[in-house]
């Protein structure tokens, strides 16, 4: 589905902006379908790590490669279970994820999908979300890595990516992160980039409660933490920031 276009208020208009339209009223909107055309062609890179826009074409291949081990049976590391089921189930249920967050991104909520090479092979895939980004200035992520690339890093690395892409080229000021108490692996990324421990709360995870930890991360304490940052290479449209930050009502 796709939202309708939203009216602009106080910015600067360029009236040759091709996010905007005009309506039967001649007042300018932004046009909620053009999001992903700001998003698109944005690279993060790390060493021989390369995080790059995903697109509708190329949903299906990054689906198959999520059929890859990525956590053991005995244990669901997300907060919904979509890696459980079948081959054919869990390809169908991260497909129809993929496809209805590019659907449905728009100015108000949007959600910034990347996948993850490393020399050129794919080895997973994270993501950047906010809602209301003009006013709130805050993001989360997610993120799935094949079990044989866990442990070496890389998690840390693609966190610090997009946390590099968040405050440093789009003006986010706050950046939020969940983890399951047990899942150590993903509480010590949240450490490592250095995000604060601001609440736990239970939720229900294959039929019993377990506890969620939420963790928060400033732009300052990012500021004062992120030494590795000059290593990371972001490769971005100009206009983006402006696109996510002009203001709406």
């Amino acid at each position: 589905s796709q939202h309708p276009p939203i009216e602009t208020a106080s910015y600067t208009i360029n009236r040759t902006d091709p996010t905007l339209t005009k309506t039967s009223l001649g007042r300018l909107v932004m046009n909620d379908r053009s999001i992903n055309s700001f998003l698109e062609e944005t690279t993060i890179s790390c060493n021989n790590l390369l995080l790059s826009t995903v697109s509708l074409s190329e949903i299906s291949s990054l689906a198959d490669v999520a059929l890859g081990e990525i956590h053991p049976n005995d244990y669901m590391p997300f907060g919904s279970p979509w890696s459980l089921g079948t081959p054919e189930q869990r390809r169908n249920k991260l497909h129809s994820w993929y496809e209805r967050r590019l659907q449905e991104n728009s100015h108000e909520v949007w959600t910034w999908l990347f996948k993850v090479s490393l020399k050129g092979k794919i080895i997973g895939s994270t993501n950047l979300h906010s809602q209301n980004f003009s006013t709130s200035r805050t993001v989360s992520t997610g993120s799935w890595l094949l079990r044989e690339w866990q442990g070496k890093g890389f998690g840390t690395t693609m966190r610090l990516c997009l946390l590099q892409l968040a405050f440093e080229h789009i003006g986010a000021t706050r950046a939020e992160s969940e983890a399951w108490e047990d899942n150590i692996a993903s509480r010590r990324v949240n450490e490592k980039c250095g995000y604060r421990v601001v609440g736990k709360h239970s939720l229900l995870r294959e039929g019993s409660l377990a506890t969620m930890i939420q963790y928060s991360l400033t732009v300052k304490d990012w500021r004062q933490r992120s030494a590795i940052a000059p290593q990371i290479k972001v490769g971005i449209s100009p206009t983006v920031k402006q696109t996510l930050l002009r203001r709406v009502r």
